[in-house]
């Protein structure tokens, strides 16, 4: 997958692609079937009208789940719009028209009283009972449903996420690599080690192991896993999927900031244009590398 080959520093490929992990929609097949939801939402706009149809369910009854420590959805959103944060110059930017409509996506969900506005919400157990019953994670959530709640076999399903209006589904693209340090004295082994670790077999084993998804496209391709309709959904949605801009300290930089201006405008009422224009203006021309 190209995006787990993009650790590059000039034309010098340094770490190589370990495990894969991406993003896909999971969803009650029961409760959207109970809601006269026939089937899961492809556009976000889709998902949204869902959303709000199972939220009616009830006092405390709501149609999505939004992590709000999740810094990469409302890229991941922009990304299904069509756009980008990063301009043509590799400089970040988030005053763009598909940002925008992922804004008011986002928002739009919190407006519509379709997610739950408390911080401390657990997305496997809102999953289980039912409370929020779409949300999108990674194949570690599959694994917490099938060993909390094996009676709900055959009530959940996943699929790719939604897409924009003409865009595509585009997932985040996540994972670990495997590197060698340059001053190490043990060079040879670890080569040997990464090699190893790199290979088909490893890559099969580890996933037997911990449910963690192959980097090699030759090992999603191998008949043990091409069988699995889950592993077919996650290899479905890895071919369309993006890495997070390589900024310096994104979790503690600018996605902290994206995620501060969007939950003060969805939890106290703060202006949209005015907090939103704010953080534009605060992140805009941030190198990636």
């Amino acid at each position: 997958f190209p995006s787990g080959v993009a650790s590059s520093v000039g034309d010098s490929q340094v770490t190589v692609p370990w495990v894969a992990d991406t993003r896909v929609l999971f969803y009650r097949t029961d409760i959207l079937a109970e809601a006269g939801i026939d089937a899961p939402p492809t556009t976000w706009d889709q998902l949204r009208k869902d959303a709000k149809v199972l939220a009616g369910r009830g006092e405390g009854q709501y149609g999505y789940y939004i992590p709000q420590w999740d810094s990469p959805l409302p890229l991941e959103i922009t990304w299904s719009y069509g756009g980008d944060v990063v301009d043509g110059d590799g400089n970040i930017d988030f005053d763009t028209e598909a940002f925008n409509a992922a804004a008011d996506t986002y928002l739009g969900l919190y407006a519509d009283g379709s997610v739950p506005v408390n911080g401390d919400f657990d997305q496997t157990q809102g999953f289980i009972s039912g409370i929020t019953p779409m949300l999108m994670s990674g194949p570690y959530l599959a694994g917490g449903i099938a060993s909390a709640a094996p009676e709900l076999e055959g009530k959940w399903d996943i699929t790719t996420i939604p897409a924009g209006v003409e865009g595509e589904a585009t997932s985040l693209f996540a994972g670990s690599n495997l590197g060698v340090w340059f001053n190490t004295d043990q060079k040879t082994a670890s080569l040997d080690l990464l090699e190893y670790l790199s290979s088909v077999e490893a890559q099969l084993s580890w996933y037997s192991i911990n449910g963690e998804l192959p980097a090699l496209s030759a090992a999603l391709e191998d008949d043990s896993l091409t069988s699995d309709k889950l592993v077919a959904i996650y290899t479905e949605q890895l071919a369309s999927s993006k890495s997070l801009p390589l900024v310096a300290n994104w979790d503690g930089g600018t996605g902290a900031d994206l995620l501060a201006a969007l939950n003060v405008i969805a939890l106290t009422g703060a202006d949209k244009d005015s907090t939103l224009q704010a953080f534009f203006d605060a992140t805009k021309g941030a190198p990636t590398n």
